[in-house]
Order: structure tokens, then sequence, then C-alpha cells
């Protein structure tokens, strides 16, 4: 009589291998997780910055489309400017607009109406929008340079500072 001794594993090797693989998963699945988190920060950042240009944009392009010579008030607080203009380019497809940008409770606010917005008259339609939270400095700097005796170039520059950004650019030609 032969005995045939058969190769198997012993239940300590069973035990070790599968707490391997156990360790192999938990620190990959923490390394998933982390990578995870990074990526919805980086998607949230680039959502930020998108939204913040837009924004951009947008007083850029309302300077730009401006029908009248814009007006600059900063009668109570030197480092933030109130702004009025009418201007073609507008958010809720009025012809004109009469759009002022002005900071509230350091938040930069939007006002666009079909009506003068100086005069503030009870039960006038309306839109306001919320640009920029925490708003330090609103400042519209006007730049007038003579190019010769009949020319004159004239371009307003925006600074806009708020807690976590510095926004500074040139609106040519108005």
């Amino acid at each position: 009589m032969t005995i045939h001794k058969i190769s198997t594993f012993t239940i300590m090797e069973l035990i070790v291998s599968v707490m391997i693989i156990g360790m192999i998963f938990v620190f990959s699945f923490q390394v998933f997780n982390y990578t995870k988190t990074n990526q919805n920060n980086i998607n949230r950042s680039i959502k930020k910055n998108s939204t913040d240009s837009m924004k951009i944009k947008l007083i850029y392009m309302d300077m730009v489309n401006t029908k009248k010579k814009l007006e600059i008030d900063n009668k109570f607080n030197q480092d933030l400017d109130i702004i009025y203009l009418q201007t073609t380019n507008s958010m809720y497809k009025r012809d004109y607009s009469f759009v002022v940008y002005k900071v509230v409770d350091a938040k930069l606010y939007r006002v666009e109406s079909s009506n003068k917005l100086r005069d503030d008259k009870f039960g006038m339609k309306k839109d306001i929008d919320m640009l920029f939270d925490k708003v330090e400095i609103f400042k519209v700097y006007e730049n007038t340079t003579k190019q010769n005796k009949t020319q004159v170039s004239k371009s307003k520059l925006v600074f806009l500072k708020t807690e976590t950004n510095t926004i500074r650019f040139e609106v040519a030609g108005i």
C-alpha cells in the first residue's frame, strides 16, 4: 500500500493570504477615496472660476455696450463706487436697460430695469442679481488720453477686490 501525500494549503496559510488581500483592498480604497475627493475639489474650483469669468464678462459687456456716458458715484464711500449706465446688453431681454452696480453689505449687486434707476419709483420692475460676495473695493477709474488735437481716447479701468480674489480689467472706447 502506497500513501500519496496530497499537497494542500494549511488553514494558517489561507488566513494569512486572505488578510494580505484584505489589506490591499483597504489601502486601494483609501487611495481611490482620496483621488475622488481631490477630483471633486478640482471640479468645484473650475466651476467657481468659470462663473466668476462669466460675471466679469457681464460687467465688461455692460460697459462696452453703454448707450450714453456712464456715471460714477462715490460720495458715500471712496472704495465702493456706484455705477449708473444704460446699455444694450441685457440679461432679461430688454432693448435698452438701465443698470446699476452697487455694493451693499459687502456684496456687489447688478440691478437692471427698463426705467432709470436713480429715482426709485414704487412698484418699478427691476431685476437684481448678486455677482460677488465679500467685496472690499469696487472702483471704476476713467482714463482719458489725447492722441492728437482732435482724437481723444477714453477707457475705464475696473478694479474689484474681494476677500479671496482681485480682478482688474480695462474697457476701451467708452
